[in-house]
């Protein structure tokens, strides 16, 4: 769903420019789960905090003369997310589902992190301890 959502909110933005307007303060690449999704949004903000016009074409060659085009999904891709856009008017809800689903890969990978630091030897001794001494 995340995945299907992140493709509807980067066609929207190519689509139409005006609609990042609103949601570029509290939407940043890293949010996205895919890294080319994450390239593609870069190269958006880059191109709309520079004052640019963007679209799948633009994208695309901002992107190749970054040599991320590719990496990005080439053109072909650019183009089927800017020509299978939703409505705008589903932005604001598109980019709270993507918001939502990097909190909890977030949470996640810290949950993980905390899991693999534990130091299940020392918790063990401590409650053999604490066990024998009851």
């Amino acid at each position: 769903m995340s995945l299907a959502v992140s493709e509807a909110a980067l066609g929207i933005f190519m689509f139409d420019n005006n609609s990042l307007a609103g949601v570029v303060d509290r939407l940043t690449s890293d949010d996205f789960e895919s890294r080319r999704h994450q390239i593609i949004y870069s190269a958006i903000t880059e191109l709309h905090g520079a004052g640019n016009d963007f679209d799948a074409l633009s994208v695309a060659e901002f992107l190749d003369q970054r040599d991320q085009l590719e990496i990005a999904g080439g053109f072909e891709y650019l183009a089927s997310l800017a020509l299978e856009t939703a409505s705008t008017a589903n932005i604001a809800m598109f980019v709270a589902i993507i918001r939502q689903a990097a909190r909890q890969r977030r949470i996640k990978a810290a949950a993980q992190q905390l899991i693999e630091s534990y130091d299940f030897e020392a918790a063990e001794k401590q409650l053999r301890e604490a066990l024998e001494a009851a």
